[in-house]
């Protein structure tokens, strides 16, 4: 890896740190384990040419690919008290994925 790339991941690293929340992730069958995440309600997604056109609003779980990044859909991530399942993963850098996911039914 590069030296910018490790000042990238270094910085991404303190703004998770600093603007994520404390949860802890449960995988089908497995023990919670405890990870950082952050949570992005109403994230509007468009189609690239159609300007303008909000295709879907949706929430966004945001964590490190090294606690997330082998999660499953269905598996559950507990946030202040509350459930997010894991629906589809949207992206994984290798270092962050983000998960859209949908809230857990009690």
């Amino acid at each position: 890896m590069s030296v910018f790339e490790d000042e990238v991941r270094e910085g991404t690293r303190e703004i998770l740190e600093e603007a994520g929340d404390p949860a802890s992730f449960a995988a089908l069958n497995a023990d919670p384990v405890p990870v950082t995440v952050m949570l992005d309600r109403d994230v509007e997604r468009t189609v690239a040419g159609m300007q303008g056109v909000i295709m879907e609003a949706r929430t966004e779980l945001t964590g490190y690919s090294s606690e997330l990044g082998e999660g499953a859909r269905g598996d559950v991530v507990t946030l202040n008290g509350k459930g997010w399942r894991l629906a589809q993963k949207a992206r994984d850098d290798g270092y962050l994925v983000t998960w859209i996911v949908t809230p857990e039914r009690t």
